[in-house]
């Protein structure tokens, strides 16, 4: 048995967590709720970008611990882990970047 799978990209990685990149991926993150699936493992490692600059597009892989729900407050409470999390990683570059300065 052989599986193949399409190249979709890279890690997301910190330098690239600008505005409009943290809007396509909770815009990525909507797309995923709105099917009533509950990722379960958010974290950057999970993102995968196409491309780069305007045009960049992200993906979640790793539905491992993925499930369905129509619990509304679970899907509430995985936004708010990944708006945590960008918050987090933008306030780390912003951090660095000062510190080289």
């Amino acid at each position: 048995m052989v599986l193949v799978t399409d190249f979709v990209g890279t890690e997301v990685s910190q330098e690239l967590l600008d505005d409009t990149a943290q809007r396509k991926i909770r815009g990525a993150m909507s797309a995923i709720h709105k099917l009533g699936v509950v990722h379960g493992d958010i974290r950057l490692q999970n993102i995968i970008m196409q491309d780069h600059g305007p045009g960049a597009k992200f993906y979640f892989v790793d539905f491992g611990f993925s499930r369905f729900t129509v619990d509304e407050t679970e899907l509430l409470d995985e936004t708010a882990n990944l708006n945590f999390l960008l918050r987090s990683q933008w306030k780390r570059l912003s951090y660095s970047k000062s510190q080289r300065l």
